[in-house]
């Protein structure tokens, strides 16, 4: 799993950070995928599919992790794709679908 780019990346954050190598790993292919936008494809036998990744983390709130290995993955994102996080990272959504549609409605 952890081969490639993508899995060198996650193998040398892995001492620096107590969050999951698989959130780690998650964040960054779903951050790459975000900025290289929807027109990059795979072929398939009717056309191609955008290379969108969509990942969900999931554990206990408070214990999971989940912010500390979005954390450490999203200041190497923020270092090698300042422009991409500065115009396209909102930290800090409401939790709920209403909330979050109201914070876009207002940007």
């Amino acid at each position: 799993m952890f081969v490639g780019p993508f899995g060198k990346m996650v193998d040398e954050l892995d001492q620096y950070t107590e969050g999951s190598k698989v959130g780690v790993l998650v964040t960054l292919l779903s951050a790459f995928s975000s900025a290289i936008g929807h027109l990059p494809g795979v072929g398939t036998g009717k056309g191609s599919m955008p290379l969108t990744f969509w990942p969900v983390l999931v554990g206990p709130t408070g214990m999971g992790r989940k912010g500390t290995a979005t954390g450490i993955a999203m200041k190497v994102v923020a270092a090698g794709m300042g422009d991409f996080t500065e115009h396209s990272v909102v930290y800090g959504c409401p939790a709920t679908g209403l909330g979050f549609a109201s914070e876009l409605s207002e940007r």
